[in-house]
C-alpha cells in the first residue's frame, strides 16, 4: 500500500521504490509473458536458453512458460536478496521433503531387508539390495512395482501391493 506525501496531488505518480530494468525492446514483463502464450515448444526452449544461458531440463510448455515468466519478472523487478535466500534455505532445512532434489536418493531399506507377501496362497520373498533395487527369485528389479508385475502378471504400485509399512512408510 502506498502512502501519499502531504501536499502531493492525489493523482500524482508515485516514485517507484526500486529501479526497473528494461526488457528486450523496452517491453513490459507482462507483454513478454503474454507473448509466451503464442510460442510453441521450440520457441519456448529457445527463449529459456536466452534467459538462463543453458538448456531447459523440461519440454513441458506449461513449465517452460512458468520458468520464463519467473525469469522475466526477476530481470524486471529484481531477484531474491541474499537475506531472502538465507531465510528460504533455513525454511527448507526444517522441511526435509523440500530439500529433495531430482538427483537425491531417498532412504532405501538396508541391504538384506526382506519383505514377504502372500498372493493367491503362495508366499513370495523379496530382498532389498540397499541401493533401491530388489532381488526376487534370483533376478534384480529396479522397483517393487516390477516385482509385483512379475508375481501377478499385472501392473501394481509396489507400495500398494507389498504395503506401505513394508517399504519404510509406516
Amino acid at each position: 500500500m502506498q502512502t501519499e506525501e502531504k501536499g502531493a496531488a492525489p493523482n500524482a505518480a508515485a516514485k517507484p521504490r526500486f529501479k526497473l530494468k528494461p526488457l528486450e525492446g523496452g517491453a513490459s514483463a507482462t507483454a513478454e509473458i503474454a507473448r509466451t502464450l503464442h510460442m510453441n515448444v521450440v520457441e519456448l526452449l529457445r527463449k529459456y536458453k536466452d534467459l538462463y544461458g543453458r538448456d531447459a531440463a523440461t519440454r513441458s510448455p506449461v513449465a517452460l512458460r512458468r520458468l520464463i515468466a519467473w525469469r522475466l519478472q526477476e530481470i524486471r523487478f529484481g531477484g531474491f536478496t541474499p537475506e531472502d535466500e538465507r531465510k528460504l534455505h533455513e525454511i527448507a532445512l526444517s522441511d526435509p521433503p523440500a530439500m529433495m532434489r531430482k538427483d537425491a536418493q531417498p532412504n532405501f531399506p538396508p541391504r538384506g531387508t526382506r519383505i514377504e507377501k502372500t498372493w493367491k496362497g503362495r508366499t513370495y520373498v523379496v530382498e532389498a539390495l540397499g541401493d533401491g533395487t530388489w532381488n526376487f527369485s534370483g533376478c534384480v528389479y529396479k522397483t517393487l512395482s516390477g516385482v509385483a508385475l512379475a508375481i501377478t502378471g499385472v501392473r501394481w504400485s509396489g507400495r500398494q501391493f507389498f504395503g506401505k509399512a513394508a517399504v519404510g512408510d509406516a
